[in-house]
């Protein structure tokens, strides 16, 4: 195997393996923004009850 015929080896694996992290990549970011886009719908919808229990209780005094 000449020298040549090694560095494309090389160059393929490299290239392969920072394809396969940037995928692993953007598929992590992904799940995390979905995640947090739970848990902030979440908490919105946690204060907007709160909200209106406290509005609730106030016209009821």
């Amino acid at each position: 195997m000449s020298f040549r015929q090694k560095a494309n080896g090389l160059r393929l694996t490299l290239r392969l393996t920072l394809f396969i992290s940037l995928m692993v990549l953007s598929v992590v970011a992904i799940y995390c923004l979905s995640k947090k886009a739970i848990l902030n719908d979440f908490n919105v919808q946690h204060s907007a009850n709160a909200q209106g229990k406290m509005k609730s209780m106030a016209i009821d005094t």
